[in-house]
């Protein structure tokens, strides 16, 4: 026993790199407790409540809105069967967090020595965005755990040391990412972008015309599996179409006999509702430096303008560096020009689709943008002369890099709930059974999620005359209440609110949500 022990720890090189498994240790206990104590918010509990409780294959073939991440749901569903709903919702982000750490510090070496691969890592999980979503259950850190893999297997190729599982994990890798989020795009494009350059750099024509083949192959099969979902909704539309010629006929026999009308009804209905809205080109372009600003805040808070300039550094270091290594180290030219590339594609790809997307998107950007920062440190203090002042110097960057990160981790900021109206909702639920609800009337957006996820309750959805149970919001004891805003559904018709008192007991009240019983049952 005690020889498969010391084995193990030299295959995994424990010895050699305590400081990233210490962190390792350090971050899963972190998004343990979170994953179970901070509670799902309005997005979590809409995946959770269409697609992980229904089974991977439901989750394969539904898209009702562009915001599903269907990899991650089909994923997170069969962690589902474990009768957890925390562990079914979340188990597959975490994981990911946690292996994105191993990844990153991976790849770091690669190009720094380990402090300042540490530091890196460190620094990365530091980030607000990168920490909240670690344990969330949504698709975007499964999606940088599929980036890193792709640099690594880019990197391996690119340096002429890949094995054959290299050139299978690359398309895999980002095959998955885009199939978890559509939004992978944003990695994907600059990653082979960065090969591309780098094997014409090299004049390594045939090593180019793999990684075309590669990025192709990828692109046919994530088409390929987006059009089972487009096929689904297709069938599901035209069958359920009561002046169509489809209606009435099963989803499989609409997709036999008109599987090209089916597909593209489908692709309509999916691009007629886009996840990420247009704006004007012109406010895209103006408004850049503003939304980088507002995204790096939520990197490391109040820091937006300073992570700016180094963004603007970064991109024409890495440009320069690149011409300078071009014909000297290899590692190093991989390094800037996948810095310099990823941090001018993105901004440039913003530009010409004419769009702002939610922050969260690039939390994978903090990898490009930390890293260089990094990186462009340690040349500075490569070039001193003395090992004594060049410890000193990195110990210095280390103490400072975990300084803020502690100071981070333990700042109200991180700690505080990600939801609000959804434990609001929980808070009064849990004051009842609530499996003495058979029919209910749902007055706000959130509730028969928190039923599902928290209670696995989904009581039959009717309207106020047949329900036994409603459950209002604060907002209908408020005199200054006049129009129902999402997330609260309108009532049927003004006398409403009357017939609930006057019909309905009410069994449970916090400050924000009450419960009514039909006849005080």
């Amino acid at each position: 026993m005690k020889n498969r022990i010391n084995n193990l720890v030299e295959k995994l090189r424990i010895k050699k790199h305590p400081g990233i498994y210490i962190f390792l240790i350090v971050m899963a206990v972190v998004y343990g407790i979170d994953m179970f104590m901070n509670k799902p918010w309005y997005d979590e509990l809409y995946t959770y409540y269409y697609f992980v409780s229904r089974g991977p294959i439901y989750a394969a073939i539904h898209w009702p809105v562009p915001n599903n991440h269907v990899g991650y749901s089909v994923l997170s569903a069969c962690f589902d069967i474990f009768g957890s709903s925390y562990i079914g919702l979340r188990a597959v982000s975490v994981l990911a967090a946690l292996t994105n750490i191993v990844l990153l510090y991976y790849f770091c070496t690669q190009f720094m020595n380990k402090a300042f691969s540490f530091a890196t890592v460190v620094l990365y999980n530091t980030c607000y965005l990168v920490y909240s979503l670690a344990f969330q259950g949504r698709g975007y850190t499964l999606g940088v755990t599929c980036y890193l893999v792709t640099l690594i297997c880019l990197y391996r190729i690119c340096l002429a040391v890949a094995k054959r599982r290299d050139y299978v994990l690359f398309p895999i890798a980002m095959i998955v990412g885009l199939y978890v989020l559509p939004s992978s795009l944003y990695w994907v494009i600059p990653t082979c972008v960065t090969g591309g350059i780098y094997m014409l750099c090299k004049r390594r024509y045939a090593d180019l015309r793999n990684i075309v083949l590669l990025g192709l192959l990828a692109a046919v099969c994530v088409f390929g599996l987006y059009s089972i979902i487009w096929l689904a909704i297709g069938s599901n539309l035209l069958c359920k179409d009561v002046s169509g010629a489809f209606y009435g006929m099963s989803h499989v026999s609409v997709i036999l006999s008109a599987p090209v009308k089916a597909f593209k009804t489908g692709l309509d209905y999916m691009l007629a509702t886009p996840y990420i809205q247009s704006i004007p080109r012109a406010d895209a372009i103006m408004g850049l430096p503003e939304y980088f600003k507002e995204l790096f805040d939520q990197y490391i808070f109040y820091s937006g303008i300073a992570l700016c300039l180094c963004l603007v550094v970064l991109i024409a270091l890495g440009c320069a560096y690149s011409y300078i290594w071009m014909y000297g180290m290899k590692s190093r030219l991989f390094a800037a020009l996948y810095i310099a590339v990823t941090c001018l594609m993105v901004p440039l790809m913003l530009i010409i689709q004419s769009v702002h997307p939610y922050k969260r998107v690039f939390s994978f950007f903090a990898i490009p943008l930390f890293m260089g920062i990094m990186i462009a440190l340690y040349l500075v203090f490569e070039q001193i002369d003395s090992e004594k002042y060049k410890h000193r110097a990195e110990v210095a960057v280390l103490c400072i890099v975990l300084f803020l990160f502690i100071a981070s981790i333990l700042s109200p900021s991180f700690r505080a709930p990600i939801a609000g109206r959804e434990n609001d909702i929980e808070e009064v639920l849990k004051t009842i059974n609530v499996n003495d609800i058979d029919s209910i009337y749902y007055t706000d957006d959130f509730q028969k999620y928190v039923l599902k996820f928290y209670h696995d309750v989904e009581p039959v959805e009717t309207d106020l005359e047949t329900a036994d149970y409603v459950m209002l919001a604060s907002e209908y004891n408020d005199d200054s209440y006049l129009s129902a805003d999402w997330p609260i559904i309108p009532l049927p018709n003004e006398d409403a609110l009357q017939y609930i008192f006057e019909n309905f007991t009410q069994i449970a009240s916090t400050d924000k949500y009450s419960v009514w019983c039909r006849g005080g049952q």
